[in-house]
Protein backbone atom coordinates (compact mmCIF):
# COMPACT_ATOMS: atom_id res chain seq x y z
CA UNK A 1 0.00 0.00 0.00
CA UNK A 2 1.31 3.78 -0.44
CA UNK A 3 1.17 6.08 2.12
CA UNK A 4 0.28 9.74 0.89
CA UNK A 5 1.67 12.80 2.68
CA UNK A 6 -1.83 12.96 5.05
CA UNK A 7 -1.45 9.86 6.32
CA UNK A 8 -0.25 8.82 9.41
CA UNK A 9 2.28 5.70 9.75
CA UNK A 10 1.39 5.39 13.93
CA UNK A 11 -1.87 5.70 13.46
CA UNK A 12 -2.31 3.21 10.34
CA UNK A 13 0.04 0.83 12.63
CA UNK A 14 -2.50 1.34 15.79
CA UNK A 15 -5.71 0.80 13.84
CA UNK A 16 -3.62 -2.38 11.92
CA UNK A 17 -3.04 -4.15 15.47
CA UNK A 18 -6.26 -3.26 17.17
CA UNK A 19 -8.82 -4.54 14.35
CA UNK A 20 -6.52 -6.39 11.79
CA UNK A 21 -4.55 -4.83 8.09
CA UNK A 22 -7.21 -6.93 6.05
CA UNK A 23 -9.62 -4.23 7.68
CA UNK A 24 -7.89 -1.19 7.47
CA UNK A 25 -7.88 0.71 4.02
CA UNK A 26 -6.20 4.06 3.21
CA UNK A 27 -5.18 6.18 0.09
CA UNK A 28 -6.02 4.43 -2.91
CA UNK A 29 -6.85 1.24 -2.10
CA UNK A 30 -10.07 3.28 -0.92
CA UNK A 31 -13.04 3.23 -3.19
CA UNK A 32 -15.00 5.94 -4.51
CA UNK A 33 -18.21 5.20 -2.95
CA UNK A 34 -16.49 5.49 0.39
CA UNK A 35 -15.15 8.98 -1.24
CA UNK A 36 -18.91 10.50 -1.62
CA UNK A 37 -21.70 10.80 0.99
CA UNK A 38 -25.05 9.27 0.49
CA UNK A 39 -26.62 12.10 -1.18
CA UNK A 40 -23.10 11.91 -3.78
CA UNK A 41 -23.20 15.96 -3.14
CA UNK A 42 -20.18 16.22 -1.39
CA UNK A 43 -16.64 14.57 -1.72
CA UNK A 44 -13.77 13.67 0.59
CA UNK A 45 -10.56 12.41 0.96
CA UNK A 46 -10.30 9.90 3.53
CA UNK A 47 -7.23 9.40 5.44
CA UNK A 48 -8.50 5.98 6.51
CA UNK A 49 -11.24 3.66 6.00
CA UNK A 50 -11.51 1.34 8.83
CA UNK A 51 -14.31 -1.55 8.51
CA UNK A 52 -15.07 -3.81 11.44
CA UNK A 53 -13.21 -6.52 12.65
CA UNK A 54 -16.45 -8.36 13.08
CA UNK A 55 -20.30 -7.62 13.57
CA UNK A 56 -20.92 -9.98 16.39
Amino acid sequence: MAMTDFEDEGLRASLEAAIGAENVRCGRDIGERYRLDLTRRYAGTPAFLVKPGTTE
